[in-house]
């Protein structure tokens, strides 16, 4: 006990809340040159058994960097439906079908699998710059397969290999 910098005292304390609750805040900050993340992770699984025993009225909630994590997360996934929308837009107005965007979106798994891969090979976590990379990518994709598809759908009475790709 005579290591803890902060001797225990007894005195009167206020009761904290957060959003009309009573609260308990428990801080930590982790050592210099160690992350955040990497002392959540090995205790997250107990954090988790003891949220599912606590009894009726209590609740445990994990802040700080990973609760931005999260929230970060959320945001991002509204990004890449809106991004998913936008592209599946570009594609109609280019094709003049709505069948043919879906046929070109069935690439999209291959370019999920290559840059997760790579990002794997890389050990680089899927942030928002990785997603800022990867948006690119699958338009990249889509409209080379879009053209694929016109190329091999060109009528008009030319051959499929004598049709010019256009966009």
């Amino acid at each position: 006990m005579a290591r803890i910098s902060h001797p225990i005292r007894s005195q009167t304390e206020r009761i904290r809340r957060r959003e009309h609750f009573r609260t308990l805040s428990i801080l930590c900050f982790p050592a210099p040159g160690v992350l955040a993340s990497e002392v959540l992770t090995p205790i997250e699984p107990k954090l988790i058994a003891l949220k599912k025993s606590l009894p009726p009225g209590y609740q445990l909630q994990i802040g700080g960097e990973k609760a931005k994590q999260v929230d970060g997360f959320t945001n991002l996934a509204v990004v890449l439906l809106i991004s998913l929308v936008g592209i599946y837009l570009a594609l109609l107005v280019q094709s003049n079908n709505a069948v043919k965007p879906l046929l070109v979106f069935a690439a999209a798994p291959y370019g999920a699998i290559g840059a997760l891969i790579a990002l794997a090979i890389m050990g680089t976590p899927f942030g928002f710059m990785a997603f800022l990379g990867v948006v690119p990518v699958f338009y990249s994709i889509f409209v080379l397969d879009l053209k694929w598809i016109k190329w091999e759908t060109k009528g008009d009475g030319e051959q499929a290999a004598e049709a010019e790709p256009t966009t």
